[in-house]
């Protein structure tokens, strides 16, 4: 096939810079395809088709490919196969015509009107989703809030160990939106007598992990204290105090998080998300404010109170997981189909 595509790249001294080869490009070119500045450049007298650049973008671009079999000259600046406008040109033209699979998303058909039925799907699962999260980590906000209301010293000490919670707290995360995958997989080939294996395994897999991060922190908590506040010593005991009540929350944290991966599997976020509130807004963050204060349990009191609304939520959260995940909750000729595939 004969090209019909060219780019030649303009300096301030427009035709004039360019070396022979690029001007007979742009001189049997029947299309010209450039920036108004660029157009401008071209023999006044030059009897192709001018083609402007729009905003956005996409829309010439696809301009472009409707012309193909024309010979088509794109006038850039500088050297337009350096992350200019070849490198785009490259990639979403390949990807429009040597990919059949990938029709449907020619760039003029971008700006398509939204698939509402799926967008209301998205909602209907990611908004309830959204609420849970955002029940977890604005209560964990309000403690450091309350945590605040104790002095710089309580709050310093708060952060540490908050920090080091976190960062064992994302293999439990990891592992939860493993087991959503598997688990949602598993829904639409209707095997539903793999979904109990496949709880067991990530709450065996978080429970495995709790412990040994457990044991860091128990083992080690004057250590890893000393890491952050090496030449604060009150606050650094404080830092250790509360790594030995993170060893104790983070297995409530971790088996509440992978049992709410797994019911999103199901597409079940709605109660969960009910859950979750109550546990953090009703019964976490007030019992935390009443062990700090009314018992005069300081940053410690706050600590339980997160401890007792983590438990709480693995708890509820847990079992039903467990009740629908039973398999004896489906006919047993939806189970053989999903086997057979």
């Amino acid at each position: 096939m004969t090209p019909w595509l060219s780019i030649v790249g303009l300096g301030e001294d427009g035709l004039d810079g360019i070396a022979p080869p690029a001007r007979l490009l742009i001189e049997q070119a029947e299309i010209l395809v450039g920036a108004a500045r660029h157009l401008a450049m071209a023999p006044a007298d030059h009897p192709a088709e001018r083609l402007q650049w729009s905003s956005p973008l996409e829309a010439t671009i696809g301009e472009i490919i409707a012309r193909r079999g024309r010979r088509v000259c794109i006038l850039a600046t500088g050297d337009p196969m350096w992350y200019g406008i070849g490198a785009t040109l490259a990639g979403l033209i390949v990807l429009c015509l040597k990919l059949p699979a990938f029709k449907g998303w020619v760039p003029y058909r971008w700006f398509r009107r939204p698939d509402w039925r799926a967008v209301r799907d998205l909602v209907k699962i990611g908004l309830p989703t959204s609420l849970q999260i955002l029940a977890e980590s604005s209560a964990f906000v309000m403690a450091t809030v309350i945590i605040g209301w104790m002095g710089a010293n309580a709050l310093a000490a708060h952060n540490v160990a908050m920090t080091c919670a976190a960062v064992i707290f994302m293999v439990p995360l990891g592992v939860s939106q493993a087991l959503t995958v598997r688990i949602g997989e598993a829904m639409g080939a209707r095997s539903y007598h793999r979904w109990r294996p496949m709880v067991v395994s990530g709450w065996l897999l978080g429970i495995a992990f709790t412990v040994c991060s457990a044991t860091a922190f128990v083992v080690a908590n004057d250590s890893i204290a000393r890491l952050f506040l090496p030449e604060e010593a009150e606050t650094a005991a404080v830092v250790a105090s509360l790594l030995l009540v993170a060893a104790a929350f983070q297995m409530g944290d971790a088996l509440q998080i992978l049992s709410a991966g797994g019911l999103r599997g199901l597409n079940d976020v709605n109660v969960p998300a009910w859950m979750a509130f109550v546990a953090y807004w009703a019964i976490s963050i007030p019992l935390g404010w009443f062990f700090s204060f009314p018992l005069g349990m300081g940053v410690y009191g706050m600590w339980w109170g997160i401890t007792v609304g983590l438990g709480l939520t693995a708890v509820t959260l847990g079992t039903r997981l467990w009740i629908k995940t039973g398999v004896n909750r489906f006919p047993k000729e939806s189970m053989e189909a999903g086997d057979a595939k």
